[in-house]
């Protein structure tokens, strides 16, 4: 007895088809670096990984969607940090000195926002001290170590202040590194992944957002047609908010 709604099943399909996979997701202009030498090298072993979590679960989210990109491709020029307007560095305390100088000309060139969790940098990708990005930034801004437990890091400047992060202007860009882990903070302040989704939105210009974060929203490009995909994630309850995109969209598929 349902064989007469085939026809229409059939026909959302080739719409669905259309639209999600005989298209391409559009680049953001927001990018998390994956920084493989830390990841290799980090101590505790699995910071890089949880603090991309961490900023994962607070910019999805917020709408702030990114890409995720290995340090090799910016060296071998698969990708070029020219496309973007945030660089994110999740525990990359290992970066290897042509990139760190990439990221210093990528600064100075235009506004940028560069967000770390943890110093950036102190070694290059074979170990060695480095830091030339970090004296660059925060010239004189020295920095020990203190592991609180064997998976929870502190970075102190030797004083009382402890403080919890630290920022600076160069050129026109805006550096900000926490110098503890986001996990943590995240989990004592329920604010703070707001605070951090709420700097990446006003350092580049969105191509979709809500204004309640109620929808996860992905947009998709097809032979220059672009195509914003908006998902309600509850599948029990109705999401409303006002949605804004750039630019002018002139059909609906529900």
């Amino acid at each position: 007895y349902r064989t007469a709604g085939l026809p229409v099943y059939f026909q959302k399909f080739r719409r669905l088809q259309r639209a999600l996979l005989e298209s391409r997701v559009v680049p953001s202009r927001i990018c998390m670096l994956s920084p493989t030498a830390s990841m290799r090298c980090n101590s505790p072993f699995s910071a890089t990984q949880t603090e991309a979590a961490t900023i994962y679960n607070a910019l999805f989210p917020a709408q702030c969607v990114f890409e995720f990109v290995p340090e090799e491709y910016f060296m071998d020029g698969r990708a070029d940090l020219r496309n973007f307007d945030v660089l994110i560095l999740p525990y990359a305390l290992y970066l290897p000195e042509p990139l760190q100088e990439h990221i210093r000309t990528w600064l100075a060139a235009k506004p940028r926002l560069l967000l770390s969790a943890g110093p950036f940098g102190l070694y290059d990708d074979i170990g060695c001290d480095s830091a030339t990005l970090w004296n660059h930034i925060f010239p004189g801004e020295q920095l020990d170590l203190t592991m609180l437990d064997k998976n929870t890091w502190q970075w102190t400047d030797g004083t009382a202040e402890r403080r919890a992060m630290v920022s600076a202007t160069t050129g026109p860009s805006r550096v900000v590194a926490h110098l503890r882990p986001m996990a943590r903070l995240a989990k004592q302040d329920r604010s703070f992944a707001r605070g951090v989704a709420g700097q990446v939105a006003v350092a580049t210009n969105r191509e979709a957002y809500d204004d309640d974060s109620a929808f996860e929203m992905v947009l998709r490009e097809q032979e220059g047609v672009r195509l914003l995909c908006i998902i309600n994630p509850s599948i029990d309850e109705a999401a409303d908010s006002t949605v804004h995109v750039r630019g002018t969209f002139v059909s609906v598929v529900d």
